[in-house]
């Protein structure tokens, strides 16, 4: 997963990268994702979840800035490792890593 540089950053990519958060945060997979990872996978992907998960719960504004960093924190975490994670994991993680693309580091 490359960081992007373009930035549509605004309410509606907002909206949009919450969504894409919100469907890894709020899955019913979290449990098979767990149990399924290898170690290496599941150390890197732990800390940078429970982040995530905190940021993505909080009221968004003034805090936005805090969910965009944990998202990018995340998803660059997982990047070694991607390609061993069940394959819907993997996915839902590109789409975060494609909504922030339309988001500023």
């Amino acid at each position: 997963m490359a960081r992007r540089t373009t930035s549509t950053a605004g309410p509606a990519g907002l909206a949009a990268l919450r969504s894409a958060i919100g469907r890894l945060v709020e899955s019913d997979r979290i449990d098979a994702w767990v149990t399924g990872l290898p170690d290496e996978a599941l150390i890197q992907f732990m800390a940078p979840l429970e982040m995530l998960s905190f940021q993505y719960y909080l009221d968004p504004p003034p805090h936005h800035r805090h969910l965009v960093k944990a998202a990018r924190v995340t998803c660059e975490s997982m990047h070694a490792v991607l390609d061993r994670c069940p394959p819907d994991l993997a996915d839902a993680l590109c789409r975060i890593d494609t909504e922030l693309g339309r988001h500023p580091a």
